[in-house]
C-alpha cells in the first residue's frame, strides 16, 4: 500500500505538471492569437486607409497625365519617368508620415512599373528603388488581380521573416484602368506571436520530456525505496548484510544506514565481550562464595570425626591396660550422622553442576503441585496452615523433569510453611497466560514476609535467615528452574506475606509414537 500510494503521488505530480504546463501554453496560444488576429484587422483598416488617402490626394496629378497621355511607353521618356515618380513619391511620403510604419506607391499597367514608392516611417533597412525584391512578385500579382476585377483587394501575405496585410486599389480613368495604388504596413515587429509559438513549442516538448523524466524519476525512487525495504528486513534477518554504494540523497541514506549498522554490531559486539567478563567474574565470585560456604559447612563436621578418630587412637593405644571398649555406640552415631550431613551436602552440591538430573518429558504442572502439596499436608496440619490450591485446568503439559520441579515446590512450600510460626494460609495457584506463552505457578504465604535488604539475597548459595538452614534449597530451585528455561522470584506484598512467581515457558510437546 506504501509503495502504491508513493507510485499514485509520484505520477499525480507529473501529471499535475504536464497539465499546468500544457494548459498555461494552450491559454497562451489561444490569449497570442486573438491578440494576434486583432492587430492584423486594425492594420487592415489602417492601410485601406491609407491606400485610400494615397489615390485621393494624387487625383489631380494623375488625371492631368492622363489628359496629356503621357502613361504610355510610347511617349514616356526616362527623364519624365523620373520626374512623375518624384511627384508621385511626394504626395505618397506626405500622407504616409501619418501611418507609422506604412510604406506604398502607384503601379501603371500600360508601363508595368512602381511608381511614386515612399515610406517615410518605416524602419530600417530601407529599399533604394521600389519595392524590395521578395516582395515585389507578390505586390505586382495582387495589383493585376485587382486590376482584373476591378476590385479592391486586401490581403494578409507571410514570408519568413516578413508579416504584412497589402491593400491594392484600382484607378480608373474615363472608363480606363490606368493601374492601382497599394500600401502595406510590416507586423513582424508588433506580432511576437511567431517566435513566441516557437518558444510554446519547446516549452510543450520540454513538458512532454519533464513529464516521461517524472516518471522515471518515480519508477527509479520506487525501485530504490524497494531496495531499501527489502536491505532491512534482510538486515533484521542477517546482521551481516550491508547496502551496495550508491549515488545521491538515497545513495547517502543508505551509507548512513550502514554506518549505522555497523556501529551497533562493533557496540552489540563490545557488549557480549562485556557481559562475557561480567557473566566470568559472576562465576567466580560465586564460585568463591560457594566455597567458602563449603568450607564451612564441611569444617565442623570433618573436625568432629577427626575428634573421634583421635580419640578412638588413644583409647586403642591403652587398650592392653583397660577392659573399657573402644568405640562407644553413641561415639560411632555421632560420626555416622557427621559423615551423612557431608554426603547430604555433596548431593546437594552436585544441584549445582546438573540441575536436572532425568531426561524431561511431558508432565503437567498441575498433577506435579498435587503430589507436592499432598506431602506437605502432614506438616501443614501440624502448624495449623490451611493450603488452598487453585489450579487452571487448561495448562498445557510442558517438558520437565517431574521430580526436579517438585523439589522446587517443596522447597518454596516449606520455606513458606516455616515463616508462618502462628499458623496461617498457604495459597496455590496455577495460570495459563497465552498472550505470553506461559505459565505461571504463584506460592502466597500469609508469613512474616522477607526483609527488603535481603530480598536480592535469597537465592544465593549458603545464605540463610534460619538457624539450622543450610542455605542451598532456594539456590537449587534457582537453578532447577533455570534449566527449564522459567523464572523464579519472590515478590513483596507489604507486610502481608511474601509470593513466590516462577514462570516455565511452553515448550513443544512431542507427538506420541504410534503403536
Amino acid at each position: 500500500m506504501h509503495r502504491l500510494n508513493l507510485r499514485s503521488k509520484a505520477l499525480a505530480i507529473a501529471f499535475l505538471f504536464t497539465a499546468v504546463i500544457g494548459g498555461g501554453t494552450v491559454y497562451i496560444a489561444l490569449t497570442l492569437q486573438q491578440a494576434t488576429e486583432e492587430i492584423i484587422e486594425q492594420n487592415k483598416l489602417l492601410t485601406e486607409s491609407a491606400a485610400q488617402q494615397i489615390g485621393r490626394k494624387a487625383e489631380f496629378l494623375l488625371d492631368s497625365l492622363v489628359r496629356e497621355n503621357v502613361l504610355s511607353r510610347r511617349i514616356l521618356t526616362r527623364e519624365e519617368e523620373k520626374k512623375i515618380d518624384l511627384m508621385l513619391s511626394a504626395i505618397v511620403s506626405t500622407e504616409l508620415e501619418l501611418y507609422h510604419g506604412t510604406e506604398g506607391g502607384f503601379f501603371f499597367a500600360e508601363l508595368d512599373e512602381f511608381l511614386g514608392y515612399a515610406f517615410p516611417t518605416s524602419p530600417s533597412p530601407k529599399p533604394a528603388f521600389g519595392p524590395p525584391p521578395r516582395s515585389y512578385n507578390i505586390i505586382r500579382d495582387q495589383i493585376l488581380r485587382s486590376l482584373s476585377e476591378r476590385n479592391k483587394i486586401v490581403e494578409l501575405h507571410e514570408f519568413d521573416p516578413a508579416i504584412f496585410p497589402l491593400v491594392t486599389i484600382p484607378i480608373e480613368r474615363s472608363g480606363k484602368i490606368i493601374g492601382g495604388v497599394w500600401a502595406r504596413v510590416h507586423l513582424e515587429r508588433m506580432l511576437p506571436t511567431k517566435n513566441l509559438t516557437n518558444i510554446l513549442e519547446i516549452v510543450a516538448l520540454i513538458a512532454a520530456f519533464g513529464f516521461v523524466a517524472a516518471l522515471l524519476f518515480s519508477w527509479n525512487l520506487r525501485h530504490r525505496l524497494d531496495e531499501i525495504r527489502q536491505g532491512l528486513q534482510r538486515m533484521h534477518q542477517d546482521s551481516s548484510v550491508r547496502f551496495p554504494e550508491r549515488r545521491g540523497m538515497l545513495g547517502f541514506i543508505t551509507r548512513s544506514i550502514n554506518e549505522m549498522v555497523e556501529a551497533r554490531s562493533k557496540e552489540q559486539e563490545r557488549s557480549r565481550v562485556l557481559e562475557r567478563e561480567l557473566r566470568q567474574r559472576e562465576k567466580m565470585a560465586t564460585l568463591g562464595k560457594l566455597i567458602a560456604g563449603v568450607a564451612h559447612e564441611v569444617k565442623t563436621p570433618l573436625a568432629i570425626v577427626k575428634t573421634r578418630v583421635q580419640m578412638w587412637q588413644r583409647k586403642l593405644r591403652h587398650q592392653n591396660e583397660s577392659r573399657e571398649s573402644v568405640v562407644s555406640d553413641e561415639s560411632m552415631n555421632l560420626v555416622v550422622q557427621e559423615i551423612n550431613r557431608l554426603s547430604d551436602l555433596v548431593r546437594r552440591l552436585l544441584v549445582f553442576s546438573r540441575p536436572v538430573s532425568k531426561p524431561s518429558h511431558p508432565t503437567n504442572v498441575n498433577d506435579v503441585a498435587r503430589q507436592t502439596l499432598l506431602c506437605l499436608q502432614p506438616m501443614a496440619d501440624q502448624r495449623s496452615i490451611a493450603i488452598e490450591p487453585s489450579f487452571d485446568e487448561e495448562v498445557p503439559d510442558l517438558m520437565l523433569d517431574p521430580h526436579a520441579m517438585e523439589q522446587v515446590f517443596l522447597n518454596v512450600c516449606t520455606n513458606a510453611i516455616e515463616a508462618m510460626t502462628d499458623g496461617g494460609s498457604l495459597r496455590f495457584r496455577t495460570a495459563f497466560l497465552p498472550n505470553k506463552e506461559e505459565i505461571q505457578i504463584h506460592i502466597h504465604d500469609s508469613g512474616r514476609g522477607i526483609p527488603p535488604e535481603v530480598l536480592d539475597k535469597v537465592f544465593d548459595p549458603f545464605f540463610t535467615t534460619k538457624e539450622q538452614g543450610a542455605g542451598l534449597g532456594l539456590s537449587i530451585s534457582y537453578e532447577i528452574v533455570q534449566a527449564h528455561g522459567g523464572r523464579i522470584e519472590f515478590v513483596q506484598t507489604n507486610g502481608n506475606g511474601t509470593v513466590c512467581r516462577i514462570s516455565l515457558p511452553l515448550t513443544p510437546v512431542p507427538a506420541p509414537i504410534p503403536s
